[in-house]
């Protein structure tokens, strides 16, 4: 599944049909320009805000599944991690009245993470109730796996990275260094007839398509009244040049 961006929805067609029939614009020119501007209205809002909130969100949420238990204050709880007593750990977390889980046998860190995820990709619930890794190659591991679910950080604006770099739309290099390989794009913009373009986000966000389509309604919508108020001011230009009424 994917989620789809071209110049054929139909409100957004009329709108620049309408500037072009109105104003002496280049309609090729015009037309990558009002693409370019559209992707970038839609790239922002795609999560995350920044690079630093998304492996913030991404160490949270791993958290909320399993966690290191190195930092211990009782010393008797020290000792039986350092031996590894699972079944001690575990009865004198029941004893505090803790929700934790005690392992030291981790075999599929990520399996553990995606079951827990929800269709928005994210772990819903408390991190008090996570799973409490001991055992210095556990801990190592899950350092790894988090280290490379963050590296994914910037995905899902990506799908939309091949459409921009064919305008030259503005994207964040934290974004760019995810390369070309999650979405597409059909360019169509010199054809004599029916010029159009047409942009392919292919990655798993994509597949929330509730999120996906509000964004794009949302930007559509807004480049919209922007073309419009843009041509107004044009028009406005044109006639005071031209000598005439306002």
């Amino acid at each position: 599944m994917s989620l789809t961006l071209q110049m054929e929805q139909a409100r957004w067609r009329a709108t620049v049909q309408r500037i072009l029939a109105g104003l002496k614009l280049e309609k090729v020119a015009f037309l990558r320009q009002q693409f370019r501007l559209l992707l970038e209205r839609i790239i922002a809002p795609v999560p995350p805000r920044n690079r630093a909130q998304g492996r913030a969100r991404v160490a949270a949420d791993i958290r909320k599944v399993m966690q290191p238990f190195a930092r211990l204050r009782n010393e008797r709880m020290k000792k039986l991690v350092r031996r590894g007593d699972l079944a001690a750990l575990n009865a004198i977390a029941a004893q505090l009245g803790k929700p934790w889980r005690f392992t030291n046998t981790v075999s599929n860190l990520r399996s553990l993470h995606e079951e827990r995820r929800d269709r928005r990709g994210r772990v819903t619930g408390s991190a008090r109730k996570a799973l409490r890794l001991v055992g210095a190659a556990n801990i190592a591991a899950y350092r790894r796996y988090v280290r490379t679910r963050q590296d994914s950080v910037g995905v899902a604006k990506a799908g939309w990275l091949p459409g921009a770099k064919a305008v030259g739309a503005h994207v964040p290099s934290w974004v760019a260094a995810q390369g070309l390989a999650f979405g597409a794009v059909i360019d169509r913009s010199q054809h004599a007839v029916s010029p159009e373009l047409i942009a392919i986000n292919r990655t798993p966000w994509a597949h929330r398509r509730d999120e996906g389509q509000r964004i794009l309604a949302n930007a559509l919508a807004s480049r919209r009244r922007d073309m419009e108020r843009h041509a107004a001011a044009l028009a406005r230009a044109a006639a005071k040049r031209a000598g005439l009424p306002a």
